[in-house]
């Protein structure tokens, strides 16, 4: 799933010339976010993980380069979570909660692919 989702973002964000590499040096950070993910909802459940969920899906769908797509799909994703609790007040904390989460996804995944062509280009 890690590699799909690789090959994925560097088609949408317009990699072509990337997409192999991209798709390569994704595959085993998703991976391990799905892994974490997994571990988690196992533990706590699907709502704990809902807005990291979806700010990793609509951050890889929109451009895996720039945080503006994970703090959207992470804010969306906490908005689902609190209208799915039914509750207002946590609406609000798990869309800011979201955002958060997409951010930092993004910021993880970035210095993830710096640090890998960093070491490439050494």
């Amino acid at each position: 799933m890690g590699a799909v989702a690789g090959i994925a973002s560097a088609c949408i964000s317009g990699q072509m010339e990337g997409i192999l590499l991209l798709g390569i040096f994704l595959t085993p950070a998703l991976c391990l976010a799905g892994a974490i993910c997994g571990a988690v909802g196992k533990r706590r459940g699907w709502a704990a993980i809902r807005p990291l969920v979806w700010a990793t899906l609509i951050g890889v769908g929109l451009d895996i380069f720039h945080p503006l797509g994970w703090s959207i799909g992470g804010t969306l994703g906490g908005i689902i979570t609190g209208v799915l609790g039914r509750s207002f007040a946590g609406t609000l904390r798990d869309a800011v909660l979201g955002t958060l989460f997409g951010t930092a996804g993004w910021a993880i995944i970035y210095s993830y692919l710096f640090g890998v062509f960093w070491l490439l280009n050494s």
